[in-house]
């Protein structure tokens, strides 16, 4: 009989310790309290570059347009690709930040161990996902982007090659990939077989290298493409200046590139808008109210329906009345679920075509 009982005292304590662990890790925590959202929100941005006309730029935007409006009292540090003493700056930056964001997979090691040494701070990580009760992953469909990308060059080409660069061959960089060969695929099968077969495909492994990211633009355009969609980061520059060096066309990622990158603008014709600036300041608001919450049941994916992909407003200066029609018309089958944009290769291969 004591035994039953024991048993019966031990699984009961088992039973308290899963609901325990499923609402903090499982279901995230809040530490905003109304005194602390009294005073100014600190807030730690930590990226590779801000003034890459890309990702870390756009982060940094959104954190600025937050400062008046939700009283934000913003920090900000580069890293640039050099690992020494990240760990430290992410310790500093936590000690004194109500939430320490962190943009990119690179970053990913280095904020689930803050999070784990301090479990009274929040964290924010965008395009990754960390499974840590004070972290909130923040990621984008980016496949969902970039097959309108993929419409643009399908659509636009005149040698039926088109050509792709990516930054990391990685689960993000094969989104893109994907995306962008299934949006061929829709609107024009003779400029697909570069694209599977990988020949006009290229990772430059590195956001940072822009005359590696140059060369391989130089050997796509040399291969016969005449449009190249670049998702590189800052490297993506090298890809504009081998499109100009050329007399080719290019496709941009995350800000209207044509408008940030004005030297190349005549060589620009779409880009891929990530607003990863609304995003962070929904981030901002979210923290304010006391609505902000973390942990894997609170990751956020954002694509199309949030309106949170794109393209471009200036594309209509560049690409015919039908590709504008086009982009338009398998936008709202994305975001109405008529097509389900493939994420990896693969699947593209079965992927059926709705015209």
């Amino acid at each position: 009989m004591d035994k039953l009982k024991k048993n019966k005292e031990i699984a009961i304590l088992l039973l308290i310790i899963f609901y325990l662990y499923s609402n903090f890790v499982l279901v995230g925590c809040n530490l905003f309290n109304e005194k602390r959202m009294s005073d100014t929100l600190k807030v730690g941005l930590i990226s590779e570059n801000f003034n890459d006309l890309s990702f870390g730029q756009m982060s940094k935007k959104g954190i600025e347009e937050a400062k008046e409006k939700y009283r934000v009292e913003p920090e900000y540090k580069e890293i640039k690709g050099n690992n020494d003493g990240i760990d430290k700056i992410f310790k500093d930056f936590a000690e004194h930040n109500n939430i320490t964001i962190a943009t990119g997979e690179e970053l990913k090691t280095n904020i689930q161990k803050i999070a784990r040494e301090r479990r009274d701070k929040n964290f924010v990580i965008l395009d990754e996902e960390v499974n840590e009760p004070n972290v909130k992953s923040i990621l984008f469909k980016h496949e969902q982007g970039a097959f309108l990308m993929g419409i643009i060059a399908g659509n636009e080409t005149k040698t039926n090659k088109v050509g792709f660069i990516g930054g990391m061959d990685n689960k993000i960089g094969n989104e893109f990939y994907a995306g962008f060969t299934a949006g061929v695929k829709s609107v024009n099968e003779k400029a697909l077989e570069g694209l599977m077969s990988r020949r006009m495909v290229r990772f430059n492994e590195s956001f940072l290298d822009e005359k590696k990211a140059y060369e391989k633009a130089i050997d796509l355009y040399d291969s016969g493409c005449d449009i190249i969609f670049q998702s590189a980061g800052n490297a993506g520059i090298g890809v504009f200046k081998a499109a100009k060096e050329k007399g080719k066309k290019v496709i941009g990622v995350d800000t209207d590139q044509k408008v940030t990158a004005k030297e190349y603008k005549d060589v620009i014709i779409s880009s891929m808008i990530k607003r990863t600036d609304k995003a962070m300041v929904d981030l901002c608001k979210e923290a304010r109210e006391g609505s902000f919450k973390s942990g894997i049941r609170n990751k956020e994916e954002l694509g199309l329906v949030e309106d949170m992909l794109d393209y471009a407003p200036t594309t209509k200066e560049s690409v015919s009345k039908k590709t504008m029609e086009d982009l338009e018309k398998y936008k709202k089958m994305v975001i109405e679920e008529v097509i389900e944009v493939p994420s990896r290769l693969f699947e593209v291969v079965g992927f059926k075509t709705i015209t």
